[in-house]
């Protein structure tokens, strides 16, 4: 359907809500992390091999085979997350792209230091690894729209709030520059109902232009 563009992010999980609605089970947070670790090690296997065997705590595969093939033949997997200890050397080790969530910049620069220095133990050039960070949209058109829609930040925690675009356009313009800084190559943008349509618009005329070249891949 997408002709080769799709890509698949996988991660440890973490609305509690969506597992119970589908009858998952919750597990603690190793565990889950531990699922994603041999969850990594078969979906590289199942979309890149002709046949899958994996034994493992958590899944049993055994001449495994995934048909039809993806158009891509190398389709890309993401590993997204917040954490320091897991979700960089897991990115590291099986990823080709590595996407944060609601983090500062300064934060965001020491995942991805640890994700290098992982990359580095590993035997892996860190520029295989692509970077990504994801941040929530509070943004106003002018700065009186600025101003009410950054009450809204007021909800989120001190940690998540600085992961937000919040600010006149040229103010996010300058917060996705510090995150390019940090290491950015892209930037995903969650977009949450109700939409300030104002805003949304002059993101795209402020914003894009001022990152995103034509023909330079996905970017921002």
């Amino acid at each position: 359907v997408s002709g080769g563009r799709v890509e698949l992010g996988m991660g440890g999980g973490w609305f509690k809500e969506e597992f119970e609605e589908f009858g998952y089970g919750f597990p603690p947070i190793k565990e889950r992390l531990d699922q994603l670790e041999e969850g990594l090690q078969v979906m590289r296997s199942l979309l890149r091999e002709p046949v899958t065997n994996f034994r493992g705590k958590h899944y049993v595969l055994e001449g495994a085979v995934c048909s039809p093939r993806p158009v891509n033949p190398r389709l890309r997997i993401w590993v997204g997350g917040r954490g320091e200890k897991r979700t960089p050397p897991l990115a590291a080790k099986y990823a080709d792209g590595f996407n944060v969530p609601y983090l500062s910049p300064q934060v965001y620069r020491e995942r991805i230091e640890t994700l290098e220095r992982y990359c580095e133990k590993d035997g892996r050039n860190p520029a295989e690894v692509a970077r990504t960070i994801n941040l929530g949209f509070y943004m106003g058109a002018d700065e009186k729209a600025a101003a009410r829609n950054a009450k809204a930040l007021e909800k989120f925690d001190e940690v998540r709030r600085t992961g937000m675009l919040s600010g006149t356009p040229q103010q996010v313009v300058d917060r996705l520059g510090e995150y390019e800084r940090a290491g950015a190559q892209g930037v995903n943008i969650a977009f949450r109902a109700p939409i300030d349509w104002d805003a949304f618009e002059a993101f795209i005329e402020t914003a894009l232009p001022a990152f995103h070249k034509p023909g330079s891949g996905p970017g921002y």
